[in-house]
Formats: structure tokens, C-alpha cells, sequence
């Protein structure tokens, strides 16, 4: 017969198995121990006396359980404490103390953590083993309204998280409690996932129970049945569905948004009463409305969507970190996350105080008026601005094509008509100038509301060139004509030149007009072009030719720097061995270069005299190359100054021009090509020009 020492030496080691958290092993010496304190009281049983027998239910009568004492974590480590402290369990021999200290050590010395009494499958294996001495269906009731008040307190002091984990631990109690000691009311085909709420908060039907409303106003809100907008920032979706389930009334996100509406509607008669302080007040509510209806908008789109029914502690800290990251948004930047209200439309507006009035509802048909009124100056508004908007996009379209008009007619006036092409060019400079200043005033809101903009035909007005290849600078050169025509038009927008105003000093001075004044005489400009072209057969490894041009005046109203006439270099025609020389070099790579420099005269004042220096100074580079006389017999272009490969300020604007092509077919065709003297390479006609009103 297994002696008690036996049974004790195995509940000892069962302890010390649970202390370490081996749940197995300690179940295993507990069934062993069971086992034999069995077969021990059956053979007992057979030896006892009938009044012994009576004496040991006596004892076992006056011994306490369980279920009469108060059980709680600190109390039952202080009597494991004592318990293993205690010598009595050195004296096998004294039966009865034995027995009794074996019976405390069952129920008292080997206490359950909430997480052990969680794992309802590992306690009904410890049910089959302990028998009476398991935890009883109150102990569990009294550990989940343990928790439950814990998290009433963790609620109290804001620990949120704390709080949430603490609701999970009586949530999963509950759940063990009713698969342990309720398992007839438990369908079978549940697979345990689907939690409810405590009992305590909420009865099955989905009332709360009246002796918790205490501890439910506290932690979830003023009203224990309707849900308090403000809770919604100490919520996640998890929670929301979990009080919705329970019979947690939740209001929609409409009837928010309609709150948030009349709150608006009485902020404005609050201001047309006069009374700024109540207009202010219902406006921030109304805002505060609209904020929490897009917050409750979120929670119940998550939990359309689908949220996890467990209680994740690490998910639930991470969603109140982020939701109190999105608390230190500047206001500014969260009303432009807002939902954005639905605006009607006037017609839609004088329908609302129409239906209103019929009804018989004066104030909201009053609201729905004046939001009519202000729908339809709003819409006015925007009509207004829309149509400025498309005359600002016109009149810059025009002013772009008034600027390529004026270039075009420079060349005009060099190689066609100087009189005509002279005046057409500063009309068309005009005409840019105010398209530009009317748009500017339109941008700014300076132009008056009764502006007006429309097309017209001028008499003598403005006559344009639609020729947009400059194919009429070509046509305009004789066909006879063997050499190749240089010339230097303008050089414009020097006054943007850097090295210019290093040279000078400073930038430019500008008068009240706007025009920039004392720059450099224009006889001081000058532009040097290098032509790597053979002069003739018998210098044909000399392929360099220089032509000097200097500015004759400068442009009045532009600032621009004139030359004069064109310049000529020998051209060879023809099929001879200089001649596919000749063309051949046309397509060499920078086959033309262009320096512009600024002759500065320094004075130099002494004692007895005064001594002069001019010093030349290179405002910047060009070059470009010929290749396109191989097919057309002229090119006209603007070139940058350029140093080191980086714009520096100025263009030039310039013309080459031969009387045929040097492609080879082009040399044959131009031969059979005769000229009509009354033909004039272009047609000049009439322009509908913008006219502002």
C-alpha cells in the first residue's frame, strides 16, 4: 500500500512542476497522486471500523472548501508561502493532520492565475483530476467582476490599453466559465470563436444589468443603452462591435451629419439676430459634429469590413498611439480631411423653401431662402470666374501670336517692305503689350465687372502674316544671286546680359515707364561672324572668312540694338571639285561662329592729363551650323549668347540667305525655275483683333 509520505512527496513535486509553469507534468504527478490516495481509501475502507469511519466524516465535515472562503491572488500565495514553510508536512505519522494539510494542498497550495483558468481545455483535464477541489463556477465569477472593476479603474486613469486588456481577460474568462459549467446551453457546431460581453454589463437579451449602470456610466458614458459621441476617441472598431452586439445603441452617421446641420442653420440665425457669441458657439458644435460623424464613419466601415472579435493588446496600444498622433494635427489640416458637406444648387434650394412653406415649417423655409440667395451669388460667382478665367487663357494665347507677329514683320522690313513692315511691327508690339496688361488685370481682379471682351475688324488696323516657315524670306532673295547673303537684324534683350552689367558695373537704371536706360551707345555693340568656308579654289584649305558687323542705333521703344545692311560671301555652284567642296562644308559642325563684344572706353584722369583706354569685352557666343541650305536657300533664326554652354542674356536675330538651295536636285530644279516680277512672295491680311470694352 502506498504510503502518505508517497502521495505527498507527489503532490510536493506537482507544485514545484506548476510554480515553473509545467502544466503537464504537474497534471501527471497529480493523476498519479490521485491515484494512489484511491486505492489507499479503498483499501482503508476495508480495515476501517464503522465508528473511525464516522470520525474521519466529521473531520472532513469541519474543513473548509473552496466555496467558503474568499480567495484571492495575494491570499494565496501568502498560504502557499506558509504552507511550504510548514513543518507539519514532516510528520507522516499523525494521520489526521496529514490528511488534512493533503486536502489543503489540493485546493489552496496549487492556485489558478487567470491565464491557467482561461485554458478551459487544460481545466477540464484538471476537473477529472481534482475533483471537488477544482474551481467552482463562483470562483470564475468572481475573478471575471474582478477584472471588471480593474478595468473600471485603468478606465478612471486614462490607461486605455490597460483597460481594453483587462476587458479581454474577463471576456475569455467568461467564455471558459460557460464551456466548463455550461455546456448543455453550447451548440456544438460553435467552433468557440464567437465571444459575448460580460453578464455583468449586459443580460442575454441585451438589457444591462441594473446593479452594474454604476460602472457602465463610468466607463463607456453618461447613458448605459445610447452611445456618447465623446467615447468615440477611447474606442476602436473592435469595441464599437463588441457594445453594438451587447445592445449598444449607436447613432447613424446621417443623423450626425443632420445634427450638424441644424447646428448650422442656428449658428446662421443666431447671427442674423445679432448675437455673435451663440452664432460662434453653435458652429464649433456643428464642426465638432461633423468630426465625430467622420469618425464614426471610419469605425463602421472597419467593421463592415471585417475586425478581429479578439482583443489584441500590442493592435489596441498601436490604434491609440496613432490616434492620439492624429490628435496633434493642426486644425487646419484635419478640416481638410472632413467629410465634405454636400452642396446644393440654388434650384435645388428654392425647391427646399418651397416644400417648407407648404408645409407649413416658416423657419426652414426662411434658412432654406437665404441659402437659395447665396447658392445663386455663389453660382453667379463662379460663372464670373470661369469666364475670366477663359479671357485671361485668350488674351495670353493672343499675346504670344502678337510677339511672333511683330519677329515675323522684322524680317518683313528688312527684306520686303521697310515702311510697312516698320509700322506693322510696333502695332503688333502694342497690341501684345495691352493683351498682356488686360490679362494681368483680370489675374489681379482689377479690371471692372462690365469688362468686356470681343473680335473686331479696325479700319487700317493690324494685317498679319500667316506664313508661320518663313518661307517668304527666301522667295524674297533673287534666284541669279551666287553668293550668300549674312545678315545681322537685331540683337535683342541685351539688357538681361551678365556680363554686361559686370561690365557697366551694375544692372541697368529704370525709369517710371519700365524701359532701361543707360545702356552702352550702339556704336560700342558689335558682332564678329566667323564663316569656316573656302574663299576660292586656290585658297581652299583656308576655310575661314570674318565679317564684322557693327549696331547702327538702338530701338527707341524696345531697347534693341539695329544693324545695317546685309553682308556677302563667295558661294561656288556648280559640279566641279570646289564646288561639292563647298557644300560639303556647309554641314560641318559649328561652321558658323559669333562672338558680341562691348567696346568700353575707361578714362583715366591723372594730375597733369587725362588718358583713354578702350577695352573690348565678349558679352557671349554662337554658333550653329549651315546644313539647312542643302535643301531651302535661306534660315532664319534667334540665337542665344551662350558661355560655357549656360545662357548668359541677349539673342540675336539674324537672316542667311542664297538665291537656290546647294542640295544637288535642288541645283538642277532651280535652274528650269523662271520669276514672276508681279508675284510678291507673301500677302499681307487683314487681322479681327481683340477689343476690350
Amino acid at each position: 500500500m502506498a504510503s502518505q509520505e508517497q502521495v505527498l512527496d507527489l503532490k510536493r513535486k506537482a507544485l514545484a512542476c506548476k510554480r515553473e509553469g509545467d502544466i503537464e507534468a504537474a497534471k501527471s504527478y497529480l493523476r498519479e497522486a490521485k491515484q494512489l490516495e484511491q486505492n489507499a481509501a479503498a483499501e482503508t475502507n476495508q480495515e476501517k471500523s464503522p465508528p473511525q469511519i464516522e470520525e474521519q466524516k466529521e473531520i472532513a465535515a469541519d474543513r473548509p472548501t473552496i466555496q467558503q472562503e474568499d480567495v484571492t491572488d495575494d491570499v494565496m500565495d501568502q498560504e502557499e508561502s506558509d504552507n511550504d514553510e510548514a513543518p507539519r508536512y514532516e510528520d507522516p505519522v499523525n494521520k489526521a493532520i496529514d490528511e488534512a494539510n493533503l486536502e489543503e494542498l489540493e485546493h489552496k497550495d496549487v492556485p489558478f492565475s487567470d491565464n491557467e483558468l482561461i485554458d478551459y481545455e487544460a481545466m477540464q483535464d484538471m476537473r477529472g483530476i481534482m475533483s471537488e477541489q477544482f474551481p467552482t463556477e463562483a470562483f470564475y465569477q468572481e475573478r471575471i467582476l474582478a477584472n471588471k472593476r480593474a478595468a473600471l479603474e485603468k478606465k478612471q486613469n486614462n490607461d486605455i490599453p490597460a483597460a481594453k486588456q483587462r476587458l479581454m481577460i474577463a471576456k475569455q474568462l467568461e467564455k471558459a466559465c460557460s464551456v466548463l459549467f455550461q455546456k448543455s446551453q453550447i451548440d456544438p457546431a460553435d467552433d468557440g470563436e464567437d465571444y459575448s460581453l460580460l453578464d455583468e454589463l449586459f443580460a442575454a437579451d441585451g438589457a444591462h444589468s441594473q446593479n452594474d449602470d454604476c460602472f457602465f456610466e463610468q466607463l463607456f458614458g453618461k447613458s448605459a443603452t445610447v452611445l456618447e459621441l465623446d467615447d468615440l476617441d477611447d474606442m476602436d472598431a473592435t469595441l464599437l462591435k463588441d457594445m453594438i452586439d451587447a445592445g449598444m445603441q449607436v447613432p447613424s452617421v446621417e443623423e450626425v451629419m443632420q445634427s450638424a446641420e441644424k447646428r448650422k442653420l442656428a449658428a446662421v440665425a443666431f447671427k442674423r439676430d445679432g448675437n455673435l457669441e451663440a452664432a460662434k458657439a453653435a458652429l464649433l458644435e456643428s464642426k465638432r459634429l461633423i468630426g465625430k460623424a467622420n469618425q464614426l464613419s471610419t469605425l463602421l466601415r472597419a467593421i463592415e469590413n471585417g475586425v478581429s472579435e479578439e482583443l489584441d493588446p500590442e493592435v489596441a496600444f498601436g490604434d491609440l498611439m496613432k490616434a492620439n498622433d492624429e490628435k496633434k494635427i493642426p486644425s487646419k489640416t484635419k478640416e481638410e480631411i472632413l467629410p465634405t458637406k454636400k452642396i446644393l444648387s440654388s434650384a435645388e434650394y428654392r425647391e427646399q423653401a418651397v416644400k417648407q412653406k407648404q408645409l407649413g415649417n416658416k423657419d426652414a423655409a426662411i434658412a432654406a431662402l437665404r441659402m437659395y440667395k447665396e447658392a445663386l451669388a455663389e453660382e453667379e460667382k463662379a460663372k464670373v470666374a470661369a469666364q475670366k478665367k477663359e479671357w485671361i487663357i485668350e488674351l495670353q494665347k493672343e499675346a504670344a501670336l502678337a510677339h511672333e507677329q511683330a519677329r515675323r514683320f522684322v524680317y518683313y522690313t528688312r527684306f520686303l517692305d521697310e515702311k510697312v513692315g516698320s509700322a506693322m511691327s510696333s502695332a503688333w508690339r502694342l497690341y501684345a503689350e495691352s493683351c498682356s496688361s488686360h490679362a494681368k488685370d483680370l489675374s489681379l481682379g482689377v479690371a471692372s465687372a462690365s469688362f468686356r471682351l470681343g473680335r473686331r475688324l479696325e479700319k487700317n488696323g493690324l494685317r498679319w502674316i500667316s506664313d508661320s516657315d518663313y518661307s517668304f524670306v527666301g522667295k524674297s532673295c533673287d534666284p541669279s544671286e551666287c553668293r550668300i547673303e549674312v545678315s545681322i537684324l537685331e540683337l535683342i534683350e541685351l539688357r538681361n546680359n551678365k556680363r554686361l552689367f559686370a561690365a557697366l558695373g551694375a544692372a541697368p537704371k529704370k525709369d517710371y515707364g519700365g524701359q532701361e536706360l543707360n545702356l552702352p551707345d550702339a556704336t560700342s555693340i558689335r558682332v564678329v561672324m566667323t564663316i569656316h568656308l573656302p574663299l576660292n579654289a586656290e585658297v581652299a584649305d583656308e576655310s575661314e572668312q570674318i565679317l564684322t558687323f557693327t549696331a547702327t542705333l538702338i530701338s527707341d521703344d524696345r531697347k534693341t540694338y539695329v544693324f545695317g545692311s546685309s553682308q556677302y560671301i563667295h558661294a561656288e555652284r556648280g559640279t566641279s571639285r570646289f564646288a561639292k567642296l563647298f557644300a560639303r562644308r556647309l554641314s560641318r559642325r559649328r561652321c558658323v561662329s559669333i562672338e558680341v563684344i562691348y567696346s568700353q572706353t575707361l578714362v583715366t584722369k591723372g594730375l597733369f592729363s587725362t588718358s583713354t583706354k578702350t577695352e573690348e569685352i565678349s558679352l557671349g557666343l554662337a554658333a550653329f551650323e549651315l546644313t539647312a541650305l542643302q535643301e531651302k536657300n535661306f534660315i532664319a533664326m534667334d540665337l542665344p549668347l551662350l558661355e560655357a554652354r549656360r545662357a548668359v542674356g541677349g539673342k540675336i536675330r539674324l537672316a542667311i540667305r542664297s538665291g537656290s538651295p546647294f542640295g544637288e536636285a535642288s541645283n538642277v530644279s532651280s535652274k528650269e525655275e523662271t520669276t514672276d516680277p508681279d508675284q510678291r512672295p507673301v500677302t499681307l491680311e487683314n487681322y479681327s483683333q481683340l477689343v476690350f470694352s
